[in-house]
């Protein structure tokens, strides 16, 4: 990022920049649209105490970021969104960090903006993208808890959840009975085994990918729209 010779003003970040951003402890004062177009941007960390903010630095910008805790100038007015969607975190000895893991049963064909190198806690919010629907879903033991989804007017598809603890987290194709990464027929034939439980694939994570309408229940017509999403004339919903 570029900053004033003196090191107290963030003047900009590059529109280019993904990932994570640090700003340093010394910075005073971030500038007016200095993250402007910065959509790149999953996480912002602060190391020192809260600057001044320009009315709309983050204009443009969706992302988590960590304060450090125990600062008392981070208060809950300096907290705001500036033009932006900014999910605010504490971390350091104040605060409960925890770890999130993700398995991907989509074999990479989803795309996560979820920072696996970052502690979290409190409410985490991230998005998913890929060709086919998917779910999400946390894990606790045995089951599984499958994370509601919001999808804006950009179609991008994002989640939410509460991060009190080290939390595992799954991604799978909707109608991917197998979990091997695709919708092929051998999912719909798997569906009436799932149905009777001679069959359960992930920790019964099966279940859920079987039912690719959504309603809550594996069916035999799951099997049919398997076979229609196969060929492309059938659409799972996120």
């Amino acid at each position: 990022v570029l900053l004033t010779k003196d090191g107290t003003m963030l003047i900009c970040c590059p529109a280019g920049k993904t990932g994570d951003c640090t700003v340093p402890a010394g910075v005073k004062t971030i500038r007016e649209k200095a993250f402007d177009h910065c959509s790149g941007l999953s996480s912002i960390y602060f190391e020192g105490s809260a600057p001044t903010f320009g009315v709309s630095c983050f204009s443009g910008v969706t992302a988590t970021a960590y304060y450090p805790a125990d600062d008392p100038s981070w208060t809950e007015d300096v907290r705001q969104n500036y033009g932006g969607t900014i999910t605010w975190v504490p971390y350091g000895e104040a605060a409960d960090e925890f770890t999130i893991t993700l398995t991907d049963y989509t074999k990479g064909a989803a795309q996560t903006s979820l920072d696996l190198s970052a502690k979290f806690s409190g409410e985490v919010s991230f998005t998913v993208s890929a060709d086919s629907a998917v779910l999400v879903a946390v894990k606790d033991g045995d089951s599984y808890t499958v994370l509601p989804c919001t999808t804006d007017e950009n179609s991008e598809h994002r989640f939410a959840l509460t991060v009190t603890g080290d939390t595992e987290l799954v991604v799978a194709i909707k109608g991917d009975t197998n979990l091997n990464g695709s919708i092929e027929m051998r999912d719909a034939t798997l569906v009436s085994q799932v149905r009777s439980g001679a069959y359960s694939n992930g920790d019964g994570l099966s279940s859920l990918t079987a039912d690719i309408n959504g309603n809550g229940r594996v069916e035999t017509r799951d099997a049919t729209l398997i076979c229609q999403a196969r060929n492309g004339a059938y659409t799972a919903q996120w």
